[in-house]
């Protein structure tokens, strides 16, 4: 397993937490190929927004995990990737929750989340000849104590949603 390193950490304010950290991430993701150098960001903008913040404040559905996948697709790209000596890479981002909601969503990121991301992101680098770049998101309905997991090849097509169940989340899969 890689030890996926962080490229950013922006210190949080009092009642929030990061909902999993880059050991687990390593744990879950660090054997697929393609990481960007430094891949991991772990940052407070979606708090500091005051539409998010009141998403999440009103319980409704809010993004907790992005992983974006890109291959090189203008000869420029490719030039500096094969420079560099990757051919495409990916990256997470990871936003705080409510420091109460830490635990439940940490439990349900490892247990089911995390695994359909992986899933996804061999899929997505299997695909990438044709497709060239994809998003993954997690995200979680307060309201319904729910996680889902979002995820398109493309930023032309619809996000195909789906419910993930998992310790501590009411809730079914599918």
């Amino acid at each position: 397993m890689a030890t996926l390193e962080t490229l950013h950490r922006d210190k949080l304010p009092r009642g929030w937490s990061y909902p999993v950290g880059a050991e687990a991430l390593s744990r879950h993701l660090g054997s697929v190929e393609g990481a960007a150098t430094r891949p991991l960001r772990f940052s407070d903008y979606f708090i500091r927004s005051t539409p998010r913040r009141k998403l999440i404040e009103q319980n409704q559905l809010y993004r907790v995990l992005e992983v974006r996948y890109c291959r090189p697709d203008t000869d420029a790209d490719r030039q500096l990737a094969a420079e560099r000596g990757d051919q495409d890479q990916w990256e997470v981002s990871i936003d705080p929750v409510p420091s109460d909601k830490r635990a439940v969503l940490k439990a349900g990121l490892e247990a089911s989340a995390l695994p359909v991301v992986r899933a996804w992101l061999d899929e997505t680098r299997r695909l990438a000849a044709s497709q060239g770049r994809g998003v993954c998101r997690v995200l979680y309905d307060g309201g319904l104590n729910q996680i889902y997991v979002e995820q398109t090849l493309n930023s032309f097509e619809k996000p195909e949603r789906v419910a993930v169940s998992s310790p501590g989340i009411s809730g079914s899969a599918g």
